[in-house]
């Protein structure tokens, strides 16, 4: 019978804005329990380009290990993003 771990979730978010169409942007995920952990970062601009859309670059850091199934997965990139607000 193979089982998922729950995991218990840890997050903290910080955004600054310096100017109404500018804001800089940072995240971080911590997720374990027993040996099994799961942990994301990232950090980003975001322009305003008007109330109902934005963009954004980002860069974004993951690291999963999951000791119950000897399973490692750890991933660097660079994310652009265009996001509308409905």
């Amino acid at each position: 019978m193979n089982s998922t771990p729950i995991l218990p979730s840890l997050t903290g978010k910080v955004a600054y804005q310096f100017n109404p169409n500018w804001s800089l942007k940072g995240r971080a995920d911590y997720q374990a329990i027993n040996k099994n952990r799961v942990w994301m970062a990232e950090a980003g601009v975001q322009y305003q380009l008007n109330p109902e859309w934005d963009i954004e670059l980002k860069y974004s850091h993951t690291n999963n290990r999951w000791e119950s199934s000897s399973t490692q997965y750890k991933a660097d990139s660079v994310v652009f993003a265009v996001t509308n607000h409905f």
